[in-house]
């Protein structure tokens, strides 16, 4: 529930105000980041199948920010999940029902970290790179959109005050209508 109220109170806000949609990505990203790292807490730290969705973030910044957002989400999302396990291997989470996780060998939670964060990572810049890739494109779209209405644009003006006929012909030689 607070979730979907954070997101109704965000939408009133961006149709309210304009000049606040960069501070509201922000906060919605931080938001999931909270979000993932209490799913987290909750089923087990380093047994939780869920740490994935630290990406889903990351791929949230990408694309609605830029690459070097992603970059400091994923480099948040490292320090959240590495705190975690250290929390939960040092048996600093028994709050959360969580049992030390000195189990486990330290190697194992040292890989375990590094893995994650290389994910995080290797997320933040393909999805950085491709979503910088779609800007680009989309901004050249609408030149070459802006440059065909200009074009007809003049080719209008054109037809309509020429005095003498005009016919068009296509590439085999038929007349075009």
């Amino acid at each position: 529930i607070p979730t979907y109220l954070f997101s109704i109170v965000s939408l009133i806000i961006l149709k309210l105000s304009r000049g606040l949609h960069r501070a509201l990505t922000y906060a919605q990203i931080i938001w999931d980041l909270l979000l993932v790292t209490l799913l987290l807490l909750l089923t087990g730290g380093i047994n939780s199948p869920y740490s994935f969705l630290y990406m889903l973030s990351i791929i949230n910044a990408s694309v609605l920010l830029a690459r070097r957002e992603a970059i400091y989400t994923a480099a948040l999302c490292g320090i959240l999940y590495g705190a975690i396990l250290d929390f939960q291997y040092y048996g600093k989470l028994k709050v959360f029902g969580l049992s030390q996780a000195q189990y486990y060998d330290a190697r194992y939670i040292l890989y375990t970290i590094f893995v994650n964060i290389l994910a995080f990572f290797l997320t933040a810049f393909l999805t950085g790179y491709l979503a910088e890739r779609v800007r680009k494109s989309e901004s050249a779209l609408k030149e070459k959109v802006i440059d065909y209405e200009e074009l007809e644009r003049l080719n209008s003006s054109i037809v309509s005050n020429i005095d003498s006929g005009l016919i068009s012909i296509n590439n085999d030689g038929r007349i075009r209508v």
